[in-house]
C-alpha cells in the first residue's frame, strides 16, 4: 500500500483534534506544587477564572 493510500485510509478512521493549553502567568515553581495554603489555592482559582475565556479562543490553540 502506498503512503498516500495509507494516509487516506487513516483519514477515514480518524479526525483531527484541537489541543488547547491555557497557561497561567507568573512565578510558579516546584515548591508551589506542594503549597496547599488557602492563599495559594485562592490565587490559583482567581488566576484560572481570569484565564477561563482563553479556552474558547485562539489564545489556547497548541502548538503556538
Amino acid at each position: 500500500m502506498s503512503f498516500s493510500l495509507l494516509v487516506e485510509s487513516l483519514g477515514e478512521l480518524y479526525k483531527p483534534i484541537k489541543i488547547r493549553v491555557v497557561e497561567l502567568e507568573g512565578d510558579l515553581d516546584y515548591a508551589s506544587k506542594l503549597d496547599r495554603s488557602s492563599a495559594t489555592i485562592q490565587r490559583l482559582l482567581r488566576d484560572g477564572q481570569e484565564r477561563a475565556e482563553w479556552s474558547f479562543d485562539s489564545r489556547s490553540l497548541w502548538p503556538r
